[in-house]
């Protein structure tokens, strides 16, 4: 719980240090985010499909999977 804790906080720092603002966060940019952090505090548990859909906005963003939680 902490780790995901800490993961979402880290991810707000990030999102408003990108110079995001409420409108990018309603126009999905806090869901594609969040939902990263997400699928890395939890990867052991889901399955690959899953788990792919939620990594996705990483990939496209740097051609790459994300890092290992």
């Amino acid at each position: 719980m902490r780790l995901a804790a800490a993961g979402r906080l880290r991810a707000v720092q990030a999102f408003w240090a990108a110079g995001l603002d409420p409108d990018d966060g309603a126009a999905g940019a806090w869901n594609a985010l969040s939902g990263v952090v997400q699928a890395a505090v939890v990867a052991d548990l889901l399955p690959t499909e899953p788990l792919d859909v939620l990594q996705r906005p990483w990939v496209v963003a740097f051609a790459t999977a994300p890092p290992a939680a």
